[in-house]
């Protein structure tokens, strides 16, 4: 897990000195929303040293389940939103003919 939070991160930096303002807004929420993901279980694992040995699993359990369910509920935000996600991605944008004019963006 720590492996793969090494990688993301890496690859986030390259992505985030590619991008614009725009993007580096929405790079840095999901950076810390992932990051808080992948550290979940090793601060778990320590915090439950301070635990009974016969709570401990429970105490991990729980928590991840806590930390999963979080962090799925931000994450389904951020991308089902029409919120940073929504301006720098393709759903903002038609691929039809006329599509710079959207039917959601019309003032009434």
């Amino acid at each position: 897990r720590m492996a793969l939070a090494l990688w993301f991160s890496l690859a986030l930096k390259w992505t985030w000195e590619a991008s614009g303002a725009k993007l580096k807004v929405f790079l840095f929420k999901f950076g810390f929303i992932s990051m808080v993901y992948f550290f979940s279980y090793p601060v778990l694992f320590c915090i439950t040293g301070f635990f009974a040995p016969y709570v401990r699993q429970k105490v991990v359990s729980l928590g991840q389940f806590l930390i999963h369910w979080l962090s799925l509920i931000l994450l389904t935000r951020m991308f089902l939103s029409r919120g940073e996600y929504f301006q720098v991605s393709t759903m903002n944008s038609s691929f039809l003919p006329g599509g710079g004019i959207s039917v959601l963006d019309k003032d009434e």
